[in-house]
Order: C-alpha cells, then sequence, then structure tokens
C-alpha cells in the first residue's frame, strides 16, 4: 500500500497527466514533467531531446481547435507520431497503461476471494476449480448436449429416468 500510495507517485502521475493535449494547448509554458522524466527517464529512447519535443508538442496542440483535442490518453497516444516524437509516444504509453497494471490483478484476486469465501462451505474443491475455470474462459462455446452424455458416461447411476405415462386411479 504505501508503495500505490507514495507522494512520489502522485507526483509522476499527474505530471504525466500534463502531456494530454486539452492540458498542453492552455497553458502559456512548456508542461511540468520533470517528475515523469526523472523517475522514467531509463525507458525514454533519448532523453536528451524532451524538451525540443515539448516544444513541438506544445505548438502542434495550441494550433488545434478546442473540439478536435483529444481528451484521453488512449485518444491522445492514437494522436501522437511515434517518430516525431519518441519520448512523449513512450511517456503516453506508460500512462495509458498504469491503470491496468495496478488495477487487473488486484481485481482477479479479490474474485477469487468472493468465490471462495461464498462457495467454500457448499461445494468441493473439484468443482470449484471447475467454476473458476469456466469464469476465467467464459468466451468458450459450451455444447451442453456433449457436456450432458460426458457427465452421464463418467457418473453411471443405478436409476434411469424414464418418462413414464401418468395412471389414473378410477374408483369403483
Amino acid at each position: 500500500m504505501k508503495t500505490y500510495f507514495n507522494p512520489t507517485n502522485d507526483a509522476v502521475l499527474s505530471s504525466l497527466f500534463n502531456l494530454l493535449p486539452e492540458l498542453v494547448a492552455v497553458g502559456d509554458r512548456n508542461p511540468n514533467i520533470e517528475a515523469a522524466l526523472d523517475f522514467y527517464e531509463n525507458d525514454l529512447p533519448s532523453p536528451h531531446v524532451v524538451d525540443v519535443e515539448l516544444l513541438r508538442w506544445k505548438g502542434k496542440w495550441c494550433s488545434t481547435e478546442d473540439a478536435d483535442l483529444p481528451t484521453s490518453a488512449v485518444q491522445t497516444l492514437a494522436a501522437c507520431d511515434r517518430e516525431f516524437f519518441p519520448n512523449i509516444h513512450t511517456l503516453i504509453r506508460i500512462l495509458y497503461t498504469l491503470p491496468i497494471t495496478s488495477a487487473e490483478c488486484e481485481r482477479s484476486f479479490s474474485t477469487l476471494r468472493r468465490l471462495k469465501t461464498y462457495l467454500r462451505s457448499t461445494m468441493s474443491s473439484e468443482r470449484e476449480s471447475g467454476l473458476a475455470l469456466m469464469n476465467i474462459n467464459f468466451h468458450r462455446d459450451i455444447n451442453i448436449d456433449e457436456v450432458i452424455n460426458t457427465f452421464a458416461q463418467r457418473q453411471p447411476r443405478r436409476l434411469l429416468f424414464v418418462k413414464r405415462k401418468r395412471q389414473s386411479l378410477v374408483r369403483t
């Protein structure tokens, strides 16, 4: 928890947000991304030319109408030319992927914990594993008739369920 809520991470994240075009086009000076540059310096392809890229980045978005400005990191990444803005492209890609890396694994753990808490007392571990696999592989098509036939072959029963005609009782 200390890693996620570290004040340094807040400064880095807010400086990455300063690269979004709607914030770049508003300010009179270059966006303040010093914290992000210090933190991600080893990940940038050419950190020595970031100042020039920032000038071009600001010029690009100041000359664009407000209605055409990208409003999210996804749209900004699509609008960023990788060859013309290599460092900014890398920083926006980092901004784009940060929420996924921090939340996806935690969400799967909490889902599994809820599943186990709810179902632990009512089923065997084999059935619990089967339900977890069904949840993970939800996109696969399941042939219900094939599942029933496989179950019937593996689990023979003494009673066969046959549809019988109902006999009515007649009183005399």
